[in-house]
């Protein structure tokens, strides 16, 4: 989702407002946060980042749902990176 953003703003800017273009780079920031947080996997439900990764995770929600078809600007995944 994180890497969708910049090809759907370039995409929309010029439709988007003033306020979703701020809150889409603000959910986008979050995003890059909890990507960033999970390039060490969480082990399990007693690993002690779980609760701060759902703080994450809830802050991300508070910022509004995401444009409806961001998921359409996603990179596409190749059969070599799924098997990673």
């Amino acid at each position: 989702m994180r890497d969708a953003y910049g090809p759907y703003m370039e995409d929309h800017r010029a439709e988007l407002s003033e306020s979703d273009r701020e809150r889409f780079g603000r959910q986008r920031a979050k995003a890059e946060e909890i990507c960033t947080f999970l390039e060490v996997p969480i082990a399990g439900e007693d690993d002690p980042r779980l609760v701060p990764l759902l703080e994450l995770m809830h802050e991300f929600s508070e910022l509004g749902e995401p444009p409806a078809n961001l998921a359409d600007y996603a990179p596409k995944r190749t059969e070599a990176s799924a098997e990673e």
